[in-house]
């Protein structure tokens, strides 16, 4: 009995013993498999990602061939962003959104031709057909129909003979010929007015023509040459054209540049932007000296009673360039885009206001372009920013009329249609949703650098419920330096650094003279008439603060002539003109 119950317990033992040895394995097995199963979601992730950056890099290559370039976008409805009991983990309440307001139809437009010359033609019956068709009685007038046509006529050259009267004294002469050439005779030369240019025989009109078409309508100077000789018979080379626009601007224009650039330090709100360019020969660089270059553009704040522009010239981009014009002790604010070398500006004291429209372009190239915001689902996190920043805009637009204090205010109090909501608050649950966003965006895509971006800048953004006369985008500066990247398309390039600095120099007076009501061209002629006979412009310390646009000195008649456009008239609304009974 012992032994078989001996042999049981160990039969029993070992078999302990093996279903022990099989539960190790099956730990093992099960612990291997979960360690498969986690490295095989790894992996599912990773290809996820891969798949999401190369969609998107699809999307983004595919908008850029043969997508739009306006950044328009079509809410998604219905959305709103100012719930009362609003969570910054994005959640969307489900009313709808407050209308945007509704853009006024325009008429159809009448020019004002009261300050064209008119020329009348009248178109009568011969005298032999002035009878009744009906009985042949003669006809009497009644009147007549009037119909405009507008006839352009072209430009024409004329020589200007400028005659500088000389005055000798006969008393004088004849006592110089009796003592053989002892007595000096007095010779009185009339004094002419100085040319812009001394040495050439362009007038100051036909220079303000050279700048105006390059610089306003963007007309290389190759064409501008071809089309004076053309149309003029004018036999004039591009480089003749070139050293005339260029030498004025060096000489003349740069001083009244000088002039708005002092006048811009004096703001306390300034745009800035930048743009490249390329000038060959510029000293140091490599690759036959074709790297690109940068123009910078300094505008006032679109409330301000004088518009003021300043294009400058910088070899690279630099963030030192505009702490350099502006000087460390400048402390204003800055309205700019993402660019980091902007950051010096602040590194010396002053303020940075960030460019809504420039945040909200990394979040649309995450959805894929502009028309896709409105198909992706309408929890997408790509989609929900843009629909927020369009939001954001929305509610700021309610203030366009509105002082620069009554913006600020404005902006801090509840708004929006009686909603409960403002900027303020739309700002921070903004980005509290982008903090909480940027823990679940996966790495390396669009979607993860446009949050990146946002918060970087969101600070800074701050800075608009301080100070009414930020704006939330820098529309301002991209719409000015927008005629520098048109004509660049058309000049491609500058010659020498010297060049650039002429552009800048004209760039800075014709797009400041438009933005103040002038014309430029008469401007511009009126200026390098008037300069070059200014004595105290040929001092050492010259001041063209009477020669700014808005100085009172500008002569009315270098005033744009825009007309005045009113309600095309239709065929049953010109009347007839009545000459009277009938006698």
């Amino acid at each position: 009995m012992l032994a078989e119950r001996d042999a049981a317990l160990t039969a029993h033992a070992e078999r302990e013993r093996v279903l022990a040895g099989r539960v190790e394995e099956l730990e093992s097995d099960k612990e291997r498999m979960a360690s498969d199963l986690a490295r095989a979601h790894r992996q599912i992730d990773a290809y996820r990602s891969m798949l999401d950056r190369i969609v998107e890099q699809y999307r983004r290559q595919a908008r850029a061939m043969w997508g739009p370039s306006s950044e328009a976008t079509q809410d998604q409805l219905p959305l709103i962003f100012n719930d009362a009991e609003g969570h910054a983990d994005g959640a969307l309440p489900e009313d709808g959104a407050p209308a945007g307001r509704k853009r006024p139809r325009r008429g159809k437009r009448r020019v004002d031709t009261s300050r064209y010359e008119r020329e009348v033609v009248v178109h009568d019956l011969p005298e032999g057909e002035r009878t009744c068709p009906a009985c042949g009685s003669p006809l009497s007038p009644m009147g007549f129909d009037v119909t405009l046509e507008y006839v352009y006529v072209p430009a024409r050259m004329i020589v200007r003979e400028h005659r500088t009267m000389k005055y000798v004294c006969r008393a004088c002469s004849a006592r110089n010929r009796a003592d053989g050439g002892e007595t000096p005779s007095a010779i009185v030369r009339a004094e002419a007015p100085r040319r812009p240019l001394p040495g050439t025989w362009a007038s100051a009109s036909l220079i303000a023509h050279c700048i105006h078409m390059k610089f306003s309508e963007a007309m290389p100077v190759y064409r501008l040459a071809s089309d004076l000789e053309r149309q003029c018979a004018l036999p004039v080379t591009r480089q003749t054209v070139g050293a005339w626009v260029s030498g004025a601007a060096r000489r003349w224009l740069a001083l009244v540049r000088d002039a708005i650039a002092d006048e811009l330090r004096r703001r306390e709100v300034l745009h800035i932007d930048e743009t490249s360019v390329v000038v060959l020969k510029e000293p140091g660089r490599a690759g036959g000296g074709r790297r690109k270059c940068y123009v910078w553009l300094f505008a006032g704040a679109a409330c301000d009673d004088r518009p003021a522009y300043l294009f400058v010239y910088g070899p690279g981009r630099d963030g030192g360039v505009p702490l350099r014009v502006l000087g460390e002790g400048w402390r204003g604010t800055a309205v700019t885009d993402g660019y980091r070398g902007y950051n010096r500006l602040t590194a010396a004291g002053a303020r940075r206001m960030p460019c809504l429209v420039h945040i909200r372009r990394e979040f649309i190239e995450a959805c894929g372009g502009p028309k896709m915001v409105a198909r992706l689902p309408k929890d997408a996190p790509e989609a929900m920013a843009v629909n927020w920043l369009n939001y954001m805009f929305r509610l700021d637009s309610e203030f366009d009329a509105c002082t620069p204090e009554e913006r600020r205010l404005g902006r801090t109090r509840p708004t929006g249609g009686g909603h409960g909501t403002s900027l303020a608050r739309e700002m921070a649950r903004f980005q509290a949703w982008c903090r909480a966003e940027l823990l679940r965006a996966p790495d390396g895509t669009q979607l993860k650098r446009a949050l990146d971006n946002a918060l970087s800048q969101w600070d800074d953004a701050g800075n608009c419920l301080l100070d009414g006369r930020l704006p939330l985008d820098n529309n301002l500066a991209e719409r000015a330096i927008r005629p520098f990247t048109v004509g660049r398309k058309n000049f491609l390039f500058c010659d020498t650094p010297s060049g650039a600095e002429a552009a800048c120099a004209a760039y800075s007076v014709v797009t400041t003279a438009r933005a103040n009501g002038l014309d430029d061209r008469k401007y511009v002629e009126w200026l390098l008439t008037e300069m070059p006979n200014d004595p105290s412009l040929r001092s050492g310390s010259p001041d063209a603060s009477r020669y700014l646009p808005w100085s009172p000195d500008v002569p009315e008649s270098c005033r744009a002539t825009g007309g005045h456009f009113l309600e095309e008239p239709g065929k049953d609304d010109e009347p007839i003109v009545d000459l009277g009974p009938l006698s």
